[in-house]
C-alpha cells in the first residue's frame, strides 16, 4: 500500500477548504481520500501538519473539516462525483476513530491480512514517541492536538439538548409503557385526585412516580420515567433529528452521537496517559496556538459529553454512561454501557478531560495580564459546569468526600504537574471535591451540609435546637441587636467549640445521661447555633421571613458600616465599630448555615482575603493588581502606570504619592530597580494594614461560625462568592411555569385566565421576572435542580378588584384573586411586586 506522505501539506488542506468553498466537488473528491488515510497514521505524518513555526496550523485544520462535514453538492446526491454530507463525515468519522485507536485498527487489519503495514505504523508511532520525549516536543502530543482540531466540528453540537441546554443520551433500550392500576399498585385520594404508591423515583425530574401511567425499560433496566419526562425527552429527540435529517440520514445522526462520546473518551484516555512534560505541552498549546472560539468549542463539548453520562440516580447512587467502539462482526459498531458512577473508568477520564483544559483555561487567562488587571481572553468558568450534575443527590455526594475527608480535604491532584497523577485515586473519584467544575447550586448544597456537619459535630441538623431572637427594623436599632445576639464573647476559635448555651429542661435530661467521655461529640457555640427570627411587632415567621431578615441586615449593615467604591460594589468605611463588624461577619456565616443567598455586594477581593485568612490551599498566593483593580480600578491604573513607565525621572513624577503610609520604605527611593517593591508596599497596606480594625473582627466573625469547615477551605475566591451569593441566571419562567401546581381553579378559568397571567409573566423584563419570584419565593437564585424544581402553587383567592395578590414564601404559595379584566390583573400584580419588603440592594 503506498502513502502518499508528500501529498499532505497545509496547501492541501487549503485546497480542500477551497473546494468545499466553491462547491467544487471534483477537486474535494481527489484530496479527501489522502486526508483520511493520514488521519489513520498517528503519529509518523504529524510532520506533514507542520507550518514553518514548527507547529500545525490547528485552525486551518479544525476550518477544513468544518466545511466538509457540511458540504453538500448543488448537483444532487444521485450523481456520481456528489460528496455527501453523509459520507463525507462518516469518512472522516472513521479515519478520526482509527487515529485514536491504532490497537483496535491493528487488529481489524490483521484480519484482513495487512498486519506487516500497520506494525511498521506501530513501530513508528514508538519511534516517534521516544524521539520526542528526548526533543521536549513530542510528535505524538502534537498529532493528538491535530486530530482533535479534525475532531471538533464532528463532535460539537451532535448531542441532542433539552430546554435546558443540557444533551441528553437516550437509554440505550426502548421504554415499555405501565400502568399502576394493571400492576395492583396501592392508589390514594391526595387533593381530589388519584396519587399511587409505585415505589419509583423518576429518573430525569428526580421526583416520586405517582401517575397511573409511567415508563419503564423494556429489558428491565433500573431506569424509570414519569409521563411528562417521558414526553419531553421524546419531544428532545424529535427536534434534534427534525433539524438535521434533511441533510443527513438519521442512521448516521444517531452513529454520530455514539461516535462522539467514543472519541472523547478515547482522548480523555490518550491525554491522561502522557507523561507530565507532555501534558503541560499540551495545555500550553491550546492556550496559546488554539483560537479562542476554537478552545470554547472544545469546553462545550466535552461538557455536552458529560452532561450526557450522568443518566440518572437511582436509589445506590448515580449512574453514569459510556459508548465502547466494538469491531466484532454482525454486532452494532457502538456499545452503550451502564454502570454506577464510581465504577465507570472512562466518566472519571472525562472529568479528567475537563479537569485538564480548565488548567489550559488557567494557563491562557494568566499568559498576559492587562492594566487594570485584566486578563486575556478566555473561556467563562461556568462554561466548564456539567448541569446534569445537578441529578445527582448532593447529600449522598458529600457524605462520600466525608467518609473520604483523610485523603480529599486537600486540593485535588494536579494534573499538569502531578507526575503519578491518576483518576483512579480516591482523591479525584470524588465528585463534591470538584468544586471549579460543580454546579453552583450543587456546590453550596455540599457547602452546607459540610458546614452544618461541623456545627453538629456528630449530631444530625435537626437535633441542634435553635435560638429565638426578635430584631427592630431600623438599621442602627437592628444592627445594635445584632451586636448583642451574635457577640464574640462567648465565642471560642475554630476547632473549639464548646457549649455556652441556656438548655431546655428536656435537654438538661438528656445531659444528665451517662456518656463515654472519648464518644460525647462537641457541642456547637450560641454563635454557631442556628436561629429562629422575628420583627418586632410582626406576627410572620418562617424560612421566608428567615430570608427577608438577612437581606434587611445585609442592607443595614452595608449602608452604615461600608462604602460603595464602584458599582454596586462595598468596601470598609473607617469607623471604630469592632463588634458590628464581627456580627456582620458572623452574619455572613450564617447565611451558609442556614441556606440563604444575600445580594452580591463585595468585590472577590474580600472573598480571597477571607480565604487567606483561613488558610485555604486555594487562595491567592499574594495579593496582586487585580486584587486592588477589583475595588479601585483608578488606583490599579496609576500603579500600572508606574510599573510601565520606563524613564529615569521615576521619582520626579511619582515619588510624592504618599509612599511614606505603607511603613515598609523607609529611606528607600523610587527607582526603575525598585518601582516593583513600591508597588507591592502600597498594595499590601492598601488591602491589609489599611482595613485591619475593620477587617479582623469581620473575619474573626465569619471564621468563628464556618471555619471549622473543610470544604469551604477548598474553595477558590470566585467559588466562595458564588457559594454566599449565588450567580445570576436569567429566568427561565417557562420552566417555572411547567412544574407550577395549580388550585381552586375551575377548568374554564385556568384556560381563560391563568393561561394570560402566565403569558404576561413570561413577558416581563427580567429585573421584573426576579421581583415576582422573590414576591412568591422571596430568592431570585435559581434553586438546585433548576427553575422547575421551585414548584410554585397558585391558588385561588376569591374574587374582587381592591384585593391584591399576596404569597406565603415558605410554602412558594401565590394566592391570586379573580379579577374581572386582564388589565386589572396586571396592575394589581406590579403593585403588589413592587410594594412588598424589597430584597434587593437600593
Amino acid at each position: 500500500m503506498s502513502t502518499p506522505v508528500g501529498t499532505l501539506r497545509l496547501d492541501v488542506l487549503s485546497n480542500l477548504c477551497s473546494a468545499a468553498d466553491k462547491g467544487n466537488i471534483h477537486a474535494a473528491a481527489e484530496l479527501l481520500p489522502f486526508l483520511c488515510f493520514c488521519f489513520q497514521q498517528p503519529p509518523a505524518l504529524a510532520a506533514s501538519f507542520k507550518s514553518g513555526t514548527g507547529l500545525p496550523d490547528f485552525a486551518l485544520i479544525n476550518t477544513t473539516i468544518s466545511k466538509l462535514s457540511s458540504f453538500h453538492s448543488s448537483t444532487g446526491p444521485e450523481s456520481s462525483t456528489a460528496l455527501s454530507v453523509a459520507k463525507v463525515a462518516g469518512d472522516l468519522m472513521e479515519s478520526i476513530s482509527l487515529g485514536f485507536c491504532p490497537e483496535q485498527a491493528e487488529e481489524r487489519d490483521k484480519e484482513e491480512g495487512e498486519d506487516a503495514e500497520m506494525e511498521a505504523a506501530n513501530a513508528t508511532q514508538e519511534h516517534s514517541a521516544e524521539a520526542g520525549d528526548c526533543e521536549g516536543q513530542p510528535e505524538q502530543c502534537i498529532w493528538l492536538l491535530s486530530l482533535l482540531a479534525a475532531s471538533l466540528p464532528l463532535m460539537a453540537d451532535s448531542l441532542p439538548e433539552d430546554d435546558s441546554g443540557i444533551c441528553v443520551l437516550p437509554h440505550q433500550h426502548s421504554m415499555d409503557l405501565q400502568n399502576a392500576d394493571d400492576l395492583c399498585m396501592p392508589m390514594r385520594l391526595w387533593n381530589g385526585r388519584p396519587v399511587y404508591d409505585t415505589q419509583k423515583i423518576c429518573d430525569r425530574c428526580m421526583e416520586a412516580i405517582q401517575e397511573r401511567e409511567f415508563y419503564h425499560c423494556s429489558r428491565d433496566c433500573d431506569v424509570d420515567f414519569c409521563s411528562s419526562c417521558h414526553a419531553e425527552l421524546q419531544a428532545v429527540l424529535d427536534k434534534h433529528f427534525t433539524a438535521r435529517c434533511s441533510r443527513i440520514p438519521m442512521t448516521l445522526l444517531v452513529e454520530r452521537m455514539a461516535w462522539t462520546m467514543h472519541v472523547a473518551d478515547e482522548l480523555a484516555s490518550k491525554i491522561l496517559q502522557r507523561t507530565r512534560r507532555e501534558r503541560e505541552l499540551l495545555a500550553r498549546v491550546l492556550a496559546d496556538e488554539w483560537p479562542l472560539e476554537m478552545f470554547s468549542t472544545l469546553v462545550a463539548s466535552i461538557v455536552d459529553v458529560c452532561n450526557a453520562k450522568v443518566l440518572y440516580n437511582s436509589s445506590n447512587g448515580a449512574i453514569t454512561s459510556s459508548v465502547r467502539r466494538s469491531f466484532i462482526h454482525e454486532q452494532e459498531p457502538y456499545q452503550q454501557h451502564s454502570q454506577p458512577m464510581y465504577e465507570d473508568d472512562s466518566f472519571w477520564k472525562t472529568i479528567g478531560l475537563l479537569q485538564f483544559l480548565y488548567a489550559s483555561n488557567i494557563l491562557r487567562k494568566g499568559s498576559h495580564v492587562g492594566c487594570e488587571g485584566e486578563h486575556r481572553p478566555a473561556v467563562n468558568a461556568l462554561s466548564f459546569v456539567p448541569e446534569a450534575i445537578n441529578q445527582c443527590r448532593p447529600e449522598v455526594e458529600w457524605e462520600y468526600w466525608s467518609k473520604h475527608a483523610a485523603t480529599v480535604m486537600h486540593a485535588l491532584p494536579n494534573i499538569l504537574s502531578d507526575e503519578d497523577f491518576s483518576t483512579t485515586s480516591p482523591e479525584f473519584r470524588c465528585l463534591a471535591a470538584h468544586t471549579n467544575i460543580l454546579p453552583i447550586n450543587f456546590r453550596r448544597s455540599c457547602a452546607v451540609l459540610d458546614v452544618r456537619q461541623c456545627i453538629c459535630s456528630g449530631n444530625s441538623w435537626p437535633q441542634l435546637l435553635p435560638r429565638r431572637v426578635t430584631i427592630r427594623r431600623e438599621p442602627e436599632l437592628l444592627i445594635a441587636d445584632l451586636e448583642a445576639f451574635l457577640s464574640e464573647d462567648e465565642a471560642p476559635e475554630p476547632g473549639t467549640m464548646e457549649c455556652c448555651t441556656e438548655l431546655s429542661g428536656a435537654e438538661m435530661e438528656r445531659e444528665a445521661e451517662p456518656e463515654v467521655p472519648s464518644q460525647r461529640p462537641a457541642r456547637a457555640t450560641s454563635l454557631q447555633q442556628p436561629f429562629h427570627v422575628t420583627f418586632q411587632g410582626e406576627d410572620g415567621q418562617g424560612p421566608g421571613v428567615r430570608k427577608e431578615f438577612f437581606h434587611v441586615a445585609t442592607r443595614a449593615f452595608l449602608s452604615l458600616l461600608f462604602d460603595e467604591v464602584c458599582s454596586r460594589q462595598y468596601w470598609f468605611r473607617k469607623v471604630d465599630r469592632p463588634a458590628a463588624f464581627f456580627a456582620f461577619g458572623a452574619l455572613l456565616g450564617h447565611a451558609i448555615v442556614h441556606d440563604v443567598l444575600i445580594p452580591t455586594a463585595f468585590p472577590w477581593t474580600l472573598f480571597d482575603l477571607l480565604l487567606l485568612d483561613m488558610g485555604a490551599p486555594n487562595a491567592s498566593g499574594r495579593l496582586s493588581l487585580s486584587h486592588l483593580a477589583a475595588l479601585a480600578p483608578e488606583e490599579a491604573h496609576s500603579l500600572r502606570q508606574i510599573l510601565d513607565y520606563q524613564g529615569s525621572d521615576l521619582e520626579k513624577h511619582f515619588g510624592e504619592l504618599g509612599w511614606e503610609r505603607t511603613g515598609r520604605l523607609k529611606g528607600r527611593s523610587l527607582s526603575q530597580a525598585s518601582k516593583s517593591d513600591f508597588v507591592n508596599a502600597y498594595i499590601d497596606w492598601r488591602l491589609s494594614d489599611d482595613i485591619e480594625a475593620q477587617f479582623k473582627p469581620f473575619s474573626r466573625g465569619f471564621k468563628q461560625v464556618v471555619g471549622d469547615s473543610h470544604m469551604l477551605r477548598m474553595l477558590d475566591a470566585e467559588q466562595l462568592e458564588w457559594i454566599v451569593s449565588g450567580a445570576q441566571r436569567p429566568v427561565d419562567m417557562a420552566a417555572v411555569r411547567s412544574r407550577a401546581d395549580h388550585e381552586g381553579w375551575t377548568f374554564e378559568e385556568r384556560a381563560a385566565y391563568l393561561d394570560p397571567f402566565w403569558k404576561f409573566i413570561e413577558g416581563l423584563a427580567e429585573e421584573e421576572k426576579k421581583r415576582f419570584l422573590v414576591f412568591v419565593t422571596a430568592s431570585d437564585r435559581m434553586p438546585v435542580r433548576g427553575w422547575a424544581s421551585l414548584r410554585l402553587l397558585v391558588q385561588k383567592n376569591g374574587a374582587g378588584d381592591d384585593r391584591l395578590p399576596t404569597a406565603y414564601t415558605c410554602f412558594s404559595l401565590l394566592l391570586l384573586p379573580l379579577y374581572s379584566s386582564l388589565e386589572v390583573l396586571k396592575k394589581n400584580m406590579l403593585l403588589a411586586m413592587t410594594n412588598s419588603e424589597g430584597f434587593g440592594l437600593k
